[in-house]
């Protein structure tokens, strides 16, 4: 489904930052004696966070859609292939934010059955999918300006 030339959507810097931070908060869970203590509080944190940037990535692929006429769409084409590439990035952001809230709500919800290594790894998890779905929105705003201003020049 996705060829080598999506890495850059798939593995970008938002992809690294959220698992090295993931890892980081997996294991000073599991390590830290008195990390777990407020975690619910996090997690449920972590949670509207992934909810508030889903919306974000429905705001901005709504402005996004607005660009594509047929002159823009056949720009497109030359600048990246397809309405399906311009509009990946977008769609990394949401997985990443929908994993920080549903891992997140799961692990809220299964926390008292949970031992400490599966709550570490959940923390961790959610923590790092948030990362991600952050930097992503950040790298969004970049490429929703792309488009922007490329729509502009069309103008023009």
């Amino acid at each position: 489904m996705f060829a080598l030339e999506h890495r850059r959507e798939l593995f970008g810097s938002g992809f690294w930052l959220g698992v090295a931070f993931g890892v980081g908060v997996g294991v000073a869970a599991f390590e830290g004696k008195h990390t777990l203590e407020n975690a619910i509080a996090v997690l449920t944190t972590e949670v509207l966070i992934g909810v508030a940037l889903l919306a974000t990535v429905l705001a901005a692929l709504a402005i996004l859609s607005t660009f594509f006429d047929r002159t823009y769409r056949a720009a497109l084409r030359e600048l990246s292939g397809s309405f399906l590439r311009a509009v990946l990035p977008f769609r990394v952001v949401a997985f990443s934010s929908a994993i920080a809230a549903a891992a997140g709500i799961a692990a809220i919800t299964l926390w008292g059955v949970l031992g400490h290594g599966l709550r570490s790894a959940a923390f961790g998890l959610v923590a790092g999918a948030t990362v991600s779905a952050i930097v992503g929105t950040w790298n969004l705003v970049r490429d929703t300006t792309f488009h922007g201003v490329k729509r502009d020049e069309l103008l023009d």
